[in-house]
């Protein structure tokens, strides 16, 4: 039991990826406290708005970080922060509703009516559904055109699978959020069914029933079957699941505050402030301020402030400030300003150099060569 202070408990919900529990009271208050049954504090109440109702159901927003709530006597759906700021009625006029469920990944929030088993009038038993802040509201499902064993009660998103699950007279059923019409029983022949929740993670529903004869909590496969019995509690009401979440295989739109520890298959928009150990396949937009220690395979725009230990395959556009330790292999168009700190061994004739170049050893055969090849531009020497 996390406590036993409080006056007559109705709704519950616990945040994914939270210690925190919250709850609603049957006097207008909703209190928070730690998984281990500390903390226990008040976050909203209905004094602070001079306002008197009846809270029932409760379930978190965790991408907003909001909790929306049911009162059943106003006929209202409202939102708060989790610190119990920011209060505000979303939907207002609604039929004795019961219990409200948040669908994470479309943002819709799905809120289920009652009244007495024999009143079919207008909003009874039905399954509302309506943006988070309460637009574009529509009666989603209506179980006095179906079946009356089909009242809702309490209500659960599957949000993984497109599904609500809600508990009816005597069964627990499931109606897909894209067809109203495609609703089946999970789970039958139970008694006086209340409140129910996912476990999403494990393919698990869980539900309270208040029958006198098998009270308690239960739970069995999302596909249906078998189902057990997982306490035994007398006029249990409405149920939570407290969960973490697994991270995502796409990035968050907002970076989480603990790296995590398997890299997002698609690349974050903006660094991480710690560099990763593994440099990444893709080569980032802008360059990292500290250099990486394995050269890219491609060569960078432009040249690095300290030279390459191997020079590179291609000689870069503008020369190096400092020149290389070994000569290059093809001497270059240009002078160089300084001059080599070895002298060049001592220049050659044209002569000598036609003569290497024709392979011949005749003074006379290379004066030929020489004035066949340039008669203008090279004067003949006779060799002596």
């Amino acid at each position: 039991m996390l406590v036993d202070s409080v006056g007559y408990c109705n709704g519950v919900t616990a945040a994914s990826n939270y210690s925190t529990v919250y709850f609603t009271d049957t006097e207008g208050e909703i209190y928070k406290i730690s998984r281990d049954g500390y903390d226990l504090k008040q976050i909203f109440s209905y004094d602070e708005y001079a306002k008197d109702g009846y809270l029932l159901g409760i379930d978190a927003y965790t991408y907003e970080d909001k909790l929306f709530f049911v009162d059943g006597s106003l006929g209202e759906v409202a939102s708060i922060n989790t610190d119990g700021s920011g209060y505000s009625v979303i939907l207002s006029g609604l039929t004795q509703p019961i219990d409200v469920s948040v669908d994470e990944r479309q943002g819709n929030v799905y809120i289920s009516t009652g009244c007495d088993e024999t009143d079919v009038s207008e909003g009874c038993h039905a399954i509302y559904r309506s943006s988070t802040t309460g637009t574009d509201p529509e009666k989603f499902f209506d179980a006095n055109t179906v079946n009356s064993d089909l009242m809702p009660n309490g209500i659960a998103c599957d949000t993984m699978n497109g599904y609500v699950y809600f508990a009816g007279v005597s069964a627990i059923y499931k109606v897909s959020t894209s067809d109203a019409s495609d609703v089946s029983a999970v789970f039958e022949d139970i008694a006086a069914p209340y409140g129910v929740t996912l476990d999403w993670e494990s393919n698990l529903v869980f539900w309270t029933s208040q029958g006198m004869d098998m009270p308690g909590i239960y739970y069995g496969s999302i596909h249906g079957g078998e189902y057990t019995q997982v306490a035994f509690i007398y006029q249990a009401r409405f149920i939570s699941i407290m969960y973490e979440v697994a991270p995502s295989s796409a990035p968050t739109s907002v970076p989480t505050s603990v790296p995590t520890a398997v890299p997002t298959m698609i690349p974050t928009s903006v660094p991480t402030a710690v560099p990763t150990s593994v440099p990444t396949s893709v080569p980032t937009s802008v360059p990292t301020s500290t250099p990486t220690q394995v050269p890219t395979s491609v060569p960078t725009s432009v040249p690095t402030s300290v030279p390459t230990s191997v020079p590179t395959a291609v000689p870069t556009s503008v020369p190096t400030m400092i020149p290389t330790s070994v000569p290059t292999a093809v001497p270059t168009s240009v002078p160089t300003s300084v001059p080599t700190s070895v002298p060049t061994p001592a220049p050659s004739t044209v002569c000598d150099y036609y003569l290497e170049q024709c392979n011949l050893c005749s003074g006379h055969a290379c004066a030929i060569v020489i004035e066949e090849t340039h008669p203008a531009e090279v004067p003949v020497v006779e060799a002596n």
